[in-house]
């Protein structure tokens, strides 16, 4: 099936076009691969809105444990 590949009389003419067909998918199947990227304003908003988004969700988490070492204790309220 691919002996004319292997055929050393027909020189290197059937290889290298071999390599070559290769080579030029390579490079397609990696340009199809590779994400498109934005520009540096849409970025940038992206970037402030995923920020924005993370401290609106993190603002308001309860303390996961009160009473790990090392955190001060809430005073007790005034009996006044």
């Amino acid at each position: 099936m691919l002996a004319w590949l292997l055929d050393v009389a027909a020189g290197p003419g059937p290889l290298l076009a071999l390599a070559a067909l290769a080579l030029a998918l390579a490079a397609f199947a990696a340009a199809l691969a590779a994400p498109v990227r934005a520009s540096g304003a849409e970025h940038r908003a992206r970037l402030r809105t995923t920020l924005r988004d993370r401290t609106l969700r993190t603002s308001y988490l309860p303390l996961r444990d009160p009473g790990i070492p090392g955190r001060s204790q809430p005073r007790a309220p005034a009996l006044a």
